[in-house]
C-alpha cells in the first residue's frame, strides 16, 4: 500500500478525501511516520520469524506516493493510527481513543513470539 491509500482509507473512516482539510494533508507524513516507528517492534518480530534482518530504525515515507514498506499484516493497524490522529484533531477524543486503542490490538495481534534457544544456566 502507498502513504496515499493509508490516508485516504483513514480519511474514509471521518467521511472525508484528501484535500478536504488542509491542515491533515500537510500533517498526514509526519502521522504516518510517527506510526511507522510505534509499530518497528511488531515489524521486527514479523521479519524474525519470516527469517529477514531485523530493521535498526524504522521505515520512513518522505511523501504519501511511496509505498509504505512493512509487513502486510500491519497496513490495518496504520490506518486505525492515521484516524486517531485524525479524531484526536478534530476535538472527538472519546474516538481518538478508540482508534488508538484498535492500533494497539491490530499490533498485538499481528506480532508473534519467535522461539529461542533455551541455555540450562543450572544444569
Amino acid at each position: 500500500m502507498t502513504g496515499t491509500e493509508i490516508y485516504t482509507a483513514a480519511l474514509a473512516v471521518l467521511s472525508q478525501e484528501p484535500g478536504d482539510n488542509e491542515k491533515w494533508d500537510r500533517m498526514a507524513v509526519s502521522w504516518l511516520n510517527l506510526a511507522l516507528a510505534q509499530a518497528l517492534p511488531t515489524e521486527n518480530s514479523l521479519r524474525e520469524e519470516g527469517g529477514f534482518s531485523l530493521l535498526s530504525a524504522a521505515p520512513r515515507v518522505e511523501t504519501l506516493g511511496e509505498k509504505v514498506k512493512v509487513h502486510e499484516r500491519l497496513y490495518a493497524a496504520l490506518v486505525n493510527a492515521l484516524a486517531a490522529q485524525l479524531w484526536e484533531d478534530a476535538r472527538e477524543p472519546y474516538k481518538a481513543q478508540d482508534y488508538r486503542q484498535r492500533f494497539a490490538q491490530e499490533l498485538a495481534d499481528a506480532r508473534v513470539s519467535v522461539p529461542h534457544g533455551v541455555v540450562d544456566w543450572y544444569g
